[in-house]
């Protein structure tokens, strides 16, 4: 019977202390965050991008561009999103981004323009083909974000 009550009490305690984390606002983990910024000065405009490990055990990623400093609390309509722990990117012409991720990695809906910027996602093929590209993505013009380890 005592082993029932200490079951009982682990449970509601952990009900209640996810309900007061949840109205909170307080994840276990802080977010861990890169950010970078690509600028455009021939057009006077920049691109952000932040890569994050999220979530109440930090297991979610995401790699974000946006033509605004990002505010994660805000919408996310205004970023190009991906769900991956590193995206490859460079910049193309005086307003022009290319960016280089798996298709299945890219988040559905994403704009074509980032303010004054063209966005061209360019997704992989296959496995080789994101191999050679990390490899050697400082040889063909790109960069890149990754996670925060």
């Amino acid at each position: 019977m005592r082993i029932l009550e200490i079951i009982i009490s682990f449970v509601l305690g952990s009900v209640l202390g996810m309900f007061i984390m949840n109205w909170l606002n307080t994840p276990i983990f802080e977010d861990r965050i890169n950010y970078q910024v690509v600028r455009f000065s021939e057009i006077g405009s920049k691109v952000y991008l932040s890569s994050r490990a999220w979530g109440i055990t930090g297991g979610s990623e995401e790699v974000r561009v946006c033509d605004k400093p990002i505010n994660f609390q805000e919408d996310k309509a205004e970023c190009l999103i991906f769900h991956t722990t590193e995206v490859f990117y460079k910049r193309d012409r005086a307003n022009r981004l290319i960016i280089r991720a798996f298709d299945g990695q890219i988040a559905r809906g994403n704009p074509e323009r980032l303010g004054a910027i063209e966005v061209v996602v360019n997704p992989f093929k296959n496995g080789k083909e994101r191999d050679d590209l990390i490899t050697n993505y400082e040889k063909q013009g790109y960069q890149k974000i990754t996670l925060p380890y």
